[in-house]
């Protein structure tokens, strides 16, 4: 295999189909002109706007789900009342099952 070498300048790049590289040994900081800075901020601020509108409708959406979530006093009283009963019946429901299950006999096959 032929290892093809390439005239290298003084800043280490290769001069390649008659294309230079960028001068790096100066700054790489572009000019931007009042005209480009307009074009860029007017593209900031469309792509912010969007966002913007996005954040608030999902802000909107987050309060009216937390509405939602309050919890009434009253209502958490009634559920209490309502397991308490609920527990009282299932005891009552439990010493009767076992009651029922003393008095059973097995059928004897003779």
């Amino acid at each position: 295999m032929h290892k093809i070498r390439l005239p290298y300048p003084h800043n280490g790049y290769a001069i390649i189909n008659g294309l230079r590289p960028p001068n790096l040994t100066g700054s790489n900081k572009m000019d931007i002109t009042p005209e480009i800075q307009a074009v860029i901020d007017a593209a900031v601020d469309s792509a912010k706007a969007g966002l913007q509108a996005k954040n608030q409708e999902l802000l909107d959406k987050n309060k009216k789900l937390m509405k939602g979530q309050e919890i009434d006093p009253q209502t958490v009283i009634d559920l209490e009342t309502q397991i308490d009963k609920l527990q009282s019946d299932l005891s009552t429901a439990l010493s009767q099952a076992r009651s029922q299950l003393k008095r059973w006999k097995p059928y004897k096959l003779s």
